[in-house]
């Protein structure tokens, strides 16, 4: 086992996997694996951005892991790296439905902005132009509160 000081949250994360050896993929070492790739992108670290370095530290821990199980470590590490890239750059989820009542039909827009949800009335104009914009959304949100 190695004896850290607290350096930063980054090296924090890759110690908590890291030390996880044999690495077998067991569920727990895979949650580890992600909580390192997303402290590492939360923190904008540098440390880990390329495969020498990765390697680097890798070997300093586990210096028996071998170039195999390393390049299958960063192909994944990458590969989760861009699905948040996907995430981080799609649209803001929205859905619009229609909701009749008594007093007619009334439409909602609803959408997650800030991970908050926000349920906006909008007119059937409004609905049929496929919703409002985001900012209108906040406008409109602020104008209730």
């Amino acid at each position: 086992m190695v004896l850290i000081k607290n350096r930063d949250m980054t090296d924090l994360a890759f110690y908590r996997w890291i030390n996880g050896f044999p690495l077998s993929g067991h569920a727990m070492d895979r949650s580890r694996f992600l909580g390192f790739i997303i402290t590492a992108r939360h923190y904008k670290s540098k440390k880990y951005d390329t495969y020498e370095k990765f390697k680097t530290e890798c070997l300093a821990y586990l210096s028996n892991l071998t170039e195999k199980k390393i390049k299958g470590f960063w192909h994944e590490k990458q590969r989760v790296e861009e699905f948040l890239d996907e995430i981080a750059s799609a649209e803001i989820p929205m859905q619009i439905e229609h909701d009749e009542t008594k007093s007619g039909i009334g439409y909602i827009q609803s959408n997650i902005i800030d991970h908050k949800l926000y349920r906006t009335e909008i007119t059937k104009e409004e609905f049929l132009k496929k919703g409002i914009t985001i900012a209108e959304v906040k406008r409109r949100h602020n104008a209730q509160i």
